[in-house]
C-alpha cells in the first residue's frame, strides 16, 4: 500500500475500524485452528487407547491398527492435520496476517 493510500485509510475511522476487525478475526481464526488441532490430537489419543485396550481384551485382534481400521478410525495415521494447521499459522505469520 502506498503512503497516499495508507493516509487515506488512516484518515477514515470506519476503514481503521474495519481493518482492526479483520485483524481480530484473523487472530481468532488462528486460535480456533489451534483449538481444533488440539481437540483432534486428544480425540485420536483416546481412540488409540480404545484400540489398544480392545486388542488386549480380544486375543484374535492382536493389532491395534487393525482395530482402528475396523472402526473406520485413522487415529494411527501421522498427524497430517496438525502439520497442515502449523503450515497455515506459519504462512499467516510470515505474511503479517497475525
Amino acid at each position: 500500500m502506498s503512503d497516499q493510500q495508507f493516509s487515506v485509510v488512516e484518515s477514515s475511522p470506519i476503514l481503521v475500524d474495519l481493518l482492526n476487525q479483520i485483524r481480530r478475526m484473523e487472530n481468532e481464526r488462528v486460535d480456533l485452528l489451534q483449538v481444533i488441532a488440539s481437540l483432534r490430537a486428544e480425540r485420536d489419543e483416546a481412540r488409540r487407547e480404545v484400540c489398544r485396550n480392545e486388542t488386549n481384551q480380544l486375543p484374535t485382534m492382536a493389532d491395534p491398527h487393525r482395530e482402528a481400521a475396523r472402526r473406520g478410525w485413522d487415529c494411527f495415521k501421522k498427524e497430517e492435520q496438525m502439520a497442515a494447521l502449523d503450515r497455515i499459522a506459519q504462512f499467516d505469520q510470515e505474511n503479517g496476517l497475525l
